[in-house]
């Protein structure tokens, strides 16, 4: 599962002392007190699963199974991203990270 390559990124990433923390997106409906509703959304559409800081340098890792491609939305953040001057590693396992990092 791709939440298990994550984890296991996350893993690796804090074992080694590097800076890096989960993305989440989403969005959810809350009620409050008074019964009013509210919708909430968070994160960036198409943005990347892990972001990491080392060296002085942002990556951002989008996690895939096997045989799985990004979506058009996490192709389109991944060019404004390298764009801006970040580097994206699109990563299948940990042994691709390691290979960059």
């Amino acid at each position: 599962l791709e939440k298990e390559i994550v984890k296991s990124v996350l893993d690796y990433l804090h074992y080694r002392g590097i800076m890096a923390w989960r993305n989440n997106t989403g969005a959810f409906m809350s009620q409050n007190s008074y019964g009013q509703r509210a919708f909430y959304k968070f994160g960036d559409v198409g943005s990347a699963d892990i972001f990491i800081v080392k060296d002085g340098l942002f990556y951002a890792a989008e996690c895939k199974r096997p045989g799985n491609k990004q979506s058009d939305a996490q192709i389109a953040w991944q060019k404004q991203l390298e764009s801006a001057g970040g580097k994206y590693i699109l990563c299948y396992s940990v042994e691709d990270i390691q290979k960059i990092l």
